[in-house]
């Protein structure tokens, strides 16, 4: 397996979304309940998601990349960051996404995402990082543990989601 990280364009909106929404259905099976990951994953959001994200590459207001496993030429990762929307980090940059297909998991597809992303927002002159995740999301927070970043103990709620719940974790950028 030779994992491969770079920016994405217009053509990778589609692969986007099928990580993604592939990704929602293995990593939040148990953290939201059925119906809203079938709503968040039905066929109608996937259409909607395709165009948001050809949009939202083509506008370039937030950074979009795709990890590729060049073994089988098969997209099977990706993230996206820009500048934080959270009021109270001002001067902070946000990763907004990173997954990979399930397949991919533990395999080095998301370490690979995160060194692109942080050395990105090293090169964009960003010094601080943030991100939300799901507070039950254990392996994700062990992951990003793992990339340095610490809990600050914020937390938000998700108004479309019953049981989850949001907690932030900053790093600097080195």
């Amino acid at each position: 397996m030779n994992i491969t990280v770079r920016k994405a364009i217009a053509d990778d909106a589609e692969d986007f979304t099928r990580i993604g929404f592939e990704s929602w259905k293995s990593a939040y099976k148990n953290i939201i309940t059925p119906e809203e990951l079938a709503k968040k994953t039905s066929p109608e959001k996937y259409a909607e998601r395709v165009q948001k994200t050809t949009e939202g590459i083509l506008s370039g207001e937030y950074n979009y990349c795709i990890a590729l496993d060049s073994d089988g030429d098969i997209s099977c990762g990706f993230c996206m960051f820009g500048e934080s929307r959270d009021e109270d980090m001002s001067g902070y940059a946000e990763v907004f996404a990173i997954y990979a297909l399930e397949e991919y998991w533990d395999k080095g597809v998301g370490g690979k995402l995160m060194e692109y992303t942080l050395s990105e927002l090293k090169r964009l002159g960003h010094t601080k990082a943030l991100l939300w995740v799901f507070e039950q999301n254990a392996r994700a927070r062990r992951f990003y543990e793992k990339h340095g970043f610490v809990c600050d103990n914020a937390i938000k709620d998700y108004p479309e989601f019953a049981r989850a719940k949001g907690i932030r974790y900053a790093k600097k950028v080195l």
